[in-house]
């Protein structure tokens, strides 16, 4: 797919949660693409010179400018869909997903930012776009469509929706994988060249940053927020990671 070359020049226009009653819609062409996750509902796209094309709930949808087509809803429609430009020319194309809420969270996630974030509301949905599109890229590899592998993405998806969770072990995510936990310790490295563990702690202090920049919240609060039982661990961690304790961090770093 076009739209994720790693080349492809990007400008978001809007963000926008929309719902469509049960109709049927032509819809003349636009100067913009447009990238919409399927909440609820069921549309049939159709084209003169194309196949129609079915979008099923939890699915992403992708619409490349100046292209006209007409839109059937069978029944009433959500959806959060992105406005952007962008010099890749693809075609219209729907995206099956193994694992859609992680999908449907960022969207919701971008939509929220766009309209409520303030004045750094730009870039930071502009990260959250890119998000969207290297999980569209995940889910959409060789990799994961194999049978063999869906088990397995869809327990790296549980761990990054959930990384917040103070009870969640690489043991359960092996479960959730249906593999034992030495054989996807050992996949789970193949694929992001580093352990589950790791890849989990880095999740957990990211996020726990992201709090402690606030300013509102103690250690401990922070850290049981962001998975650590143990406050004392996730200080270590973090004065292992930065060189200063929590309490310190964003002193030094400003």
């Amino acid at each position: 797919m076009a739209l994720l070359d790693r080349n492809s020049n990007i400008r978001l226009r809007d963000i926008q949660h929309l719902h469509f009653e049960k109709s049927s819609v032509y819809v003349a062409p636009r100067p913009y693409h447009a990238l919409a996750f399927r909440v609820s509902g069921t549309a049939l796209f159709s084209h003169d010179a194309l196949p129609t094309k079915t979008a099923a709930p939890g699915s992403i949808t992708y619409m490349p400018a100046n292209f006209c087509y007409t839109a059937d809803y069978t029944e009433r429609n959500e959806i959060y869909v992105i406005h952007f430009d962008t010099d890749a020319n693809p075609d219209i194309e729907i995206f099956e997903l193994f694992s859609p809420q992680v999908t449907y969270n960022l969207f919701k996630n971008a939509h929220h930012i766009w309209n409520y974030a303030g004045l750094s509301y730009y870039h930071h949905a502009m990260s959250v776009f890119y998000e969207i599109l290297a999980n569209l890229s995940s889910q959409t590899s060789k990799f994961y469509k194999s049978e063999l592998y869906k088990s397995f993405y869809e327990a790296v998806e549980f761990m990054k929706a959930n990384y917040t969770d103070c009870s969640l072990t690489i043991d359960r995510l092996s479960k959730i994988a249906y593999m034992s936990n030495t054989y996807f310790r050992k996949l789970f490295f193949e694929r992001f060249g580093e352990t589950p563990s790791k890849y989990l702690t880095n999740l957990r202090i990211e996020h726990a940053v992201n709090l402690l920049s606030k300013g509102n919240l103690t250690i401990s609060e922070v850290a049981l927020l962001s998975g650590f039982t143990d406050t004392k661990y996730f200080c270590r961690v973090i004065k292992k990671i930065y060189g200063y304790p929590p309490s310190k961090i964003f002193i030094h770093k400003a």
